[in-house]
């Protein structure tokens, strides 16, 4: 069930920035989706290799088991919801409904940002490659944010990569977290959450405070602001917060920023793409 806070801040989205409808919609089925317990218990069944690189996420190389009901229903579903947001996701429609559609492979795939499995998949479907890619990212997160929930605990607290510890990701945002503004950068695909030392480019490890430049919106302030990187020409938004925000809340949270996005890109800075670290996750058939 979806929280109360994530239902206001859901609710403060659509408010604050009705543009946004299409991506909140798809936001609102994975929050619900995830509360299915058929992800929890796909989660339960994870392997992990025997051997594993300190450096590596947590969920490398893991082997997980999902029903194939599952996933074929939920990638449905989110391929539906994209297809009603406009013309640009007419064609996730039929693809939906096709009989070729390989649900734990496409999930798979949109897990390690694999574009060449994924433009494969788009072939077979008759869909917009570019569209599909960007969707199935979505489609992957209630699965993710479970197998976080069950193994995060192995995250080890001397973890120093500006990567998820747990999927891989890069952060979508960095929390300041608190009085003191501690900074904790937050994945929004699993919802981890780890420190990281200020004054650091997350992406490339930068140090030399005058290549790290704060971008900051016209009327905005120090509290909500982007950090951008002149080496990498990476930027990562930082937000205020008192408290440490719900997995849902992060991409809620990153939604309701776009005046970041918008003076980071003018200033040429710009997010990386994918994740940092393909897991080279195994999905089987439970």
């Amino acid at each position: 069930m979806t929280s109360p806070t994530t239902q206001r801040r859901l609710a403060k989205l659509l408010a604050d920035r009705p543009e946004t409808a299409p991506l909140a919609a798809l936001l609102e089925a994975v929050i619900r989706e995830g509360a299915d317990p058929a992800w929890t218990d796909a989660a339960r069944t994870a392997h992990f290799p025997a051997v594993r690189d300190p450096a590596d996420p947590i969920l490398s190389g893991a082997t997980i088991a999902v029903p194939v009901g599952v996933a074929e229903r939920w990638v449905c579903e989110v391929l539906t919801i994209a297809a009603a947001a406009g013309p640009a996701g007419a064609s996730l429609g039929p693809a939906a409904r096709s009989g070729a559609l390989a649900a734990l492979a496409l999930l798979a795939a949109a897990v390690d940002g694999d574009e060449e499995r994924l433009a494969a998949q788009a072939e077979t479907l008759e869909a917009d490659p570019v569209v599909l890619a960007a969707v199935a990212v979505y489609a992957a997160w209630p699965l993710l944010r479970a197998l976080r929930r069950q193994w995060g605990a192995m995250v080890a607290p001397t973890w120093a990569a500006g990567y998820c510890p747990v999927c891989g990701d890069w952060p979508a945002l960095a929390e300041h977290r608190g009085l003191d503004r501690v900074r904790r950068l937050r994945c929004a695909r699993c919802g981890g959450d780890w420190g990281f030392p200020a004054f650091v480019c997350a992406f490339c490890g930068e140090r030399d405070h005058t290549e790290l430049v704060g971008l900051v919106p016209e009327g905005g302030g120090e509290a909500t602001r982007a950090d951008g990187c002149e080496t990498c020409r990476g930027y990562l938004k930082a937000l205020a917060t008192l408290k440490a925000w719900e997995t849902e809340e992060v991409a809620l949270a990153d939604a309701g920023s776009l005046e970041l996005d918008w003076a980071a890109t003018e200033a040429e800075f710009e997010r990386p793409s994918g994740p940092a670290v393909p897991l080279g996750l195994r999905l089987v058939p439970a």
